[in-house]
């Protein structure tokens, strides 16, 4: 169930002249001029004068209830391209210097654009887009620097730029906010002369201890520096490096001094295995020669090829050209082997 809601209760029926007079004893001295009880003279209401008046008329056929309705003036409407009026901004701005509740200045003026003849609705509204995103970096430039931008009524063009004046209310209200922000806040609370002395004396030695520790870490990375170019300068001599002015010119290489790790102490002694080499292959290479003329002559005669020539590729080759690598082949294995047969032999004792 649910809860009991009281009612006033009725206690016996109330007298209504009762009810009346208290009514109008409340109203007494509130109502100035308070309407006759017995007026005769009462003029009557104009709603019925006018139907009074329309009943005369009815009665003497002179009562036309159709109304004469005024021409309107036809003004001149352009079309644009799809047959429809041109857009107009203005008609869209509502009733100026409108103020708002909480605005401290006055708007600003709304720019008004009008759709030119024989545009499209489409142009127009990519003008009127670009014309508001100028208005609005136009507010954001003006409330970044604080200024205002004084434009020509006529053409639109920027004249002068005003510094903005300070409100005294909102300068205020700002230096009441820091104040209550800086009260709260334990570390921006007033210090005594004192206090702040001892503060800036601490900072101060603070900046000269690691001043110092700079200055001995400095100091320590120069001697690690001159003991390493110490030992460069002994290992390759003074010279660490060369500098090469400009438009220098070089007449020949340069000469090493200096011989390597692994260089033979003795630079004219011949290597004699390699001169045998070079001794045999110039041998080798004399009778290739030889040879190769006699073949060149046995072939113009009609000598048989070997089987060895018509192997593998040179079996495409030209018969002069296949007997000339077959003479090459044949030096090489023979260079090898006598290279192979020195290196075999014992070492003789000097």
């Amino acid at each position: 169930m649910g809860r009991k809601i009281p009612v006033r209760k009725h206690k016996g029926v109330n007298d209504p002249e009762k009810q009346r007079r208290v009514r109008e004893a409340k109203v007494k001295n509130l109502i100035n001029n308070p309407p006759a009880t017995n007026d005769d003279n009462e003029p009557l209401p104009k709603s019925l004068q006018e139907i009074m008046r329309l009943r005369q008329l009815v009665k003497e056929g002179k009562f036309n209830n159709k109304k004469k309705r005024k021409p309107k003036k036809k003004k001149d409407v352009q079309l644009n391209v799809e047959g429809k009026p041109l857009l107009d901004s203005s008609s869209f701005i509502g009733p100026p210097d409108v103020k708002q509740p909480g605005m401290k200045r006055p708007e600003k003026p709304i720019p008004t654009i009008q759709q030119r003849p024989g545009e499209r609705d489409r142009t127009f509204l990519h003008r009127v887009q670009q014309l508001c995103e100028d208005v609005m970096k136009e507010v954001k430039f003006e409330k970044k620097y604080k200024v205002d931008v004084v434009r020509n009524e006529e053409t639109g063009q920027v004249e002068t730029l005003k510094k903005k004046v300070k409100d005294d209310v909102d300068e205020m209200l700002k230096t009441e906010a820091k104040k209550a922000r800086d009260a709260a806040n334990p570390k921006k609370r007033k210090k005594s002369k004192k206090k702040q002395a001892e503060e800036a004396a601490a900072v101060a030695a603070k900046a000269e201890k690691l001043r110092k520790r700079k200055d001995r870490r400095k100091i320590k990375r120069e001697k690690i520096k001159q003991k390493v170019l110490s030992k460069q300068e002994d290992k390759i001599g003074s010279v660490i490096r060369e500098t090469v002015k400009f438009g220098e010119v070089a007449d020949r290489p340069p000469e090493f001094k200096v011989k390597p790790r692994k260089a033979i102490a003795d630079r004219n002694v011949a290597n004699l295995m390699f001169n045998q080499m070079i001794i045999n292959g110039k041998a080798l290479e004399k009778e290739m020669k030889e040879k190769q003329q006699d073949n060149s002559k046995a072939g113009a005669k009609g000598k048989p090829l070997t089987k060895s020539s018509l192997k593998g590729k040179r079996k495409d080759l030209p018969v002069g050209q296949r007997r000339m690598l077959e003479e090459q082949q044949k030096s090489v294995i023979a260079a090898y082997r006598l290279m192979k047969a020195k290196k075999e032999k014992p070492k003789e004792k000097i």
